[in-house]
């Protein structure tokens, strides 16, 4: 039998219940079993693993530690007494090149939609408060701390990581930059990479949240629901006509029958009055 890994988790083997006979051979409590007594059975005991990271000592109730700084996780296979394992990060400058130039593009890509929507002058979105918004935030954009706890010279921005933004509006990726931050801190770039509160990707995602607000009339969040109420105000208004004219048309042409009826009755009388004229006159003759 094994019982789970850590010190806390030894095991003693106990038989109770009507068959058991104070460990008399065929009772059920003959197979009792505790390491305090039968430890010529016992293969190995229950504990901790205990390693070193960094210089200090530290413990694990696993072979699976995951207390470690930085998030790491570590699975320990063997002891390796007097050769230690070193833990090294891989290059990404590669990867994160290609994100940043990938990235550039999909900002202009933005840039580009909402300069034309949003043009002072025949744009759609020339006069729309959340339009605006999104342009002011753009313009800021570069120059975002992403990083605010970043020790000091370590990159913190997105002007860190290349980005500019040109007087036109385009941003641009100064890749000499770049490669300058990627060399002097690796580890720091790679870091603004990765998933948490902070960083370029929850950026991204902030400024996301904050354009699509619903609730902020000054953001296209809140411009879109305002245009969907007077789209629907219309819709409703056209179908309100709509109404109003086939009942206008309805009477309309009710009372054109009627009218036609009495014209029809006036030609008639007149007819006949015309006649009587003509007999009138013939008697006179």
């Amino acid at each position: 039998m094994k019982g789970a890994e850590g010190q806390n988790n030894g095991f003693v083997v106990e038989g109770t219940g009507a068959s058991a006979g104070g460990g008399a051979p065929g009772s059920i409590d003959y197979l009792n079993w505790s390491p305090a007594t039968d430890s010529g059975q016992l293969k190995q005991a229950s504990a901790d693993a205990l390693y070193s990271f960094d210089g200090i000592q530290m413990r694990s109730p696993t072979n699976t530690a995951t207390n470690l700084p930085g998030g790491l996780s570590l699975t320990l296979t063997g002891v390796n007494t007097g050769n230690p394992a070193t833990i090294t990060f891989a290059d990404r400058a590669t990867q994160i090149e290609s994100m940043m130039a990938d990235f550039t593009a999909a900002l202009n890509d933005i840039s580009g939609q909402l300069a034309q929507t949003a043009a002072p002058l025949g744009g759609e979105l020339g006069n729309d408060p959340g339009a605006r918004a999104l342009k002011r935030d753009l313009s800021a954009f570069a120059g975002l701390v992403v990083m605010p706890n970043a020790a000091p010279g370590e990159p913190s921005r997105l002007a860190d990581l290349g980005l500019t933004r040109d007087r036109d509006g385009t941003f641009r990726l100064d890749v000499a930059r770049l490669k300058t931050t990627l060399a002097d801190a690796p580890e720091a770039a790679a870091a603004m990479f990765t998933t948490g509160l902070y960083g370029v990707f929850s950026t991204l995602d902030n400024l996301a949240r904050r354009t699509s607000s619903a609730t902020d009339p000054g953001r296209i969040g809140g411009s879109i629901k305002r245009y969907t109420r007077q789209r629907e105000a219309i819709t409703e208004s056209l179908t309100k006509i709509g109404e109003q004219q086939d009942r206008l048309r309805e009477q309309m042409t009710k009372t054109f029958a009627a009218s036609d009826s009495r014209v029809a009755q006036s030609q008639s009388t007149l007819s006949f009055l015309k006649s009587q004229i003509a007999v009138w006159n013939a008697a006179r003759d």
